[in-house]
């Protein structure tokens, strides 16, 4: 049974004004970020069909990356500040699943992005599925099926007698989207990295690449490990009210 759409939006008794203001604040610095982020990777790019055609598969994905993490933002917005999680089950529902879709976006990205790497520093002859590299490396965006369909199946969203909606991942689907993601992501950095370690004749753009791209899974693995201690801690449950505090990475 739903609730009148004045009061869909809730948040816990004694803090209303103080997240009312963050989870707005948080929205607009996110969407504000993103898009900046966005525009400066495509200031560039002519988005006409001949135009798009000629972007590199990388900046591709990483356009893609931005725009699903704008997308999450700008929605959950939507969904947390204007609609009210609170209105009924199926609203709180659409915010743990708004999480799982947009995050195993990114991931999918994300995980291209490397492979794509992969297929570029190591011996090739000709397309993509030629390279055993790219091959194995293959097998961590599999991984991301296996994420995919143990967060659907273990997702919690529920709504308590106070109104509050409550959504989180069962622990089984905590603990396992967690070693997926670090196996993917440990794989595919290591395959990326590898030739240019055993490399001798390394110039420094390609060290300074090699370089952000450990830095960088080295901080997409900490934000994971980060929120699924948070949720293994609190049994998988989490207030909505904080579904904005995850782009891109949100559980």
């Amino acid at each position: 049974m739903g609730v009148p759409l004045a009061d869909s939006v809730r948040y816990p008794i004694g803090k209303e004004e103080a997240l009312r203001c963050l989870s707005v604040t948080l929205g607009l610095v996110g969407t504000t970020v993103l898009g900046y982020c966005f525009a400066g990777r495509s200031y560039n790019v002519r988005f006409t069909i001949s135009g798009l055609r000629r972007i590199s598969m990388t900046k591709c994905l990483l356009l893609l990356l931005f725009l699903d993490s704008w997308l999450f933002v700008f929605i959950a917005a939507v969904l947390v500040n204007g609609i009210g999680l609170s209105l009924n089950a199926s609203a709180c529902t659409m915010g743990i699943v708004l999480c799982i879709v947009f995050y195993c976006a990114s991931k999918l990205f994300i995980y291209l992005f490397l492979l794509e790497k992969i297929y570029v520093v190591w011996p090739h002859k000709s397309s993509r599925f030629s390279s055993r590299a790219y091959r194995v490396g293959l097998t961590g965006v599999v991984a991301l099926v296996i994420i995919f369909v143990s967060m659907i199946t273990g997702r919690i969203a529920f709504i308590r007698e106070d109104g509050q909606c409550v959504i989180g991942l069962h622990r089984l689907a905590s603990i396992t989207s967690l070693l997926m993601d670090l196996f993917a992501n440990i794989l595919l950095t290591s395959m990326f990295l590898w030739p240019l370690w055993r490399s001798n004749l390394l110039s420094p753009n390609i060290k300074r690449v090699a370089t952000r791209t450990l830095v960088s899974s080295m901080v997409s693995l900490t934000f994971s490990v980060a929120n699924m201690a948070v949720l293994i801690a609190l049994k998988g449950h989490e207030l909505a009210v904080r579904l904005l505090c995850y782009p891109p990475t949100c559980y």
